[in-house]
């Protein structure tokens, strides 16, 4: 066999492995939405309690119909990422189940704690959290003063067991081991990098999974990690383009 054709070989190889890498990343983004809208139709059925009087009427039609109005808190919309789809989910869940809800923007966990009051006020007796890394102390603290009000974390541990109280967490390292796989696949330098919002602990889970994945197919490849956050102090590293540009641009040169 000449060189030539080792190289085609190779290539082929190459082609099929990646054509693979695609096609499992497909299956599972599709059952991993499967599951989130698994998830949130439970734990929707759940806000709503066990007691059949708590149900307005049967379900008909494929709608439920449901006591108690929604809270959404989430970051500022417009991310086309973590925060959109949370709301777009709330819009999916009224259209499906015919759910009221309410949503605020919330910059950190001070503003959070007021909103969240807010809905309370105006009626919401089950409120979603978005980062909920960010507001399971807010959450801690509201939570003792609503014990009528059902408090669920999205992305966050509760600091405290409390019956209103309720987290929903992704196992997220799995999905970015398939990406760190890939990504292992098509380096021609056996060099890759991951640019973070910060670093805290949910977005070094996506880390550990992204290495993990890279790692299984090239054990000795090398990995940069950097994260928007250590650059911009004034300027949240979840809205921040322009230096996620920088950054990703200086790793591409180097």
């Amino acid at each position: 066999m000449d060189g030539t054709t080792v190289e085609r070989a190779l290539r082929r190889r190459h082609a099929n492995r990646l054509m693979t890498g695609e096609l499992v990343m497909k299956k599972m983004s599709e059952r991993i939405s499967i599951m989130i809208l698994m998830v949130m139709v439970s734990f929707l059925l759940q806000a709503c309690g066990s007691k059949a009087e708590e149900y307005k009427e049967e379900p008909k039609e494929g709608k439920i119909s449901v006591s108690g109005k929604f809270g959404l808190i989430t970051g500022e919309l417009g991310d086309r990422g973590y925060n959109d789809m949370h709301y777009n989910g709330m819009i999916e869940a009224r259209k499906r189940f015919g759910i009221d809800f309410e949503y605020c923007e919330a910059a950190d966990p001070q503003e959070a704690a007021v909103m969240m009051e807010t809905l309370i006020r105006n009626g919401a007796a089950t409120i979603f959290v978005g980062q909920g890394y960010d507001n399971n102390t807010v959450v801690d603290s509201l939570s003792l003063d609503y014990p009528e009000i059902r408090f669920i974390l999205i992305d966050g541990l509760a600091l405290h067991q409390r019956r209103n109280v309720a987290a929903i967490v992704f196992k997220a390292n799995e999905g970015s081991f398939l990406v760190g796989a890939l990504a292992a696949l098509v380096s021609r330098t056996r060099k890759i990098a991951l640019v973070g919002g910060e670093d805290i602990p949910e977005i070094n889970n996506f880390r550990i999974g992204f290495e993990a994945g890279a790692r299984y197919i090239l054990p000795d490849i090398e990995l940069i990690v950097d994260f928007i956050g250590r650059y911009d102090d004034k300027i949240s590293p979840w809205f921040n383009p322009e230096r996620a540009y920088t950054i990703s641009l200086d790793l591409y040169r180097n």
